[in-house]
């Protein structure tokens, strides 16, 4: 199977989220970064829809890196917990890991579990870049 991306959405020069399956992997990897407007989070949930069609049913794992970005307001917030509530439901759904280094959005994400089993907040800063 192919791999396949989502193009990311690009604001002032940095992109806000990036959507990507590695069906050899079984990894859906979702990224967002900085402060995001709702819109940029309906285009992502989109990409998000269509890389779970990609699945084709097959098992994955879902990682959420929101180590960059700032806390959502609830709008956002209510987004983003039905994008992990609707990769939860689906059957090949194995297990989703959500990556932040915000406190607040590590509280976030926990308050808005998607109800997995094997859903699991981690507060984790990004390593830092060897100088």
């Amino acid at each position: 199977m192919a791999r396949v991306a989502t193009a990311p959405l690009i604001c002032h020069a940095l992109w806000v989220w990036r959507v990507d399956y590695s069906p050899d992997d079984a990894l859906l990897g979702v990224e967002i970064r900085g402060e995001v407007l709702l819109a940029e989070l309906e285009d992502m949930a989109e990409a998000h829809a269509r890389a779970l069609e990609a699945t084709g049913g097959a098992a994955f794992a879902m990682r959420v890196d929101l180590r960059d970005l700032f806390p959502l307001d609830e709008p956002e917030l209510m987004l983003l917990a039905d994008v992990k509530r609707v990769a939860a439901a689906q059957p090949g759904c194995r297990r989703i890991r959500i990556l932040a280094s915000s406190p607040t959005v590590v509280l976030q994400q926990r308050h808005t579990s998607s109800g997995h089993a094997q859903e699991h907040v981690v507060h984790e800063a990004r390593p830092k870049a060897a100088s």
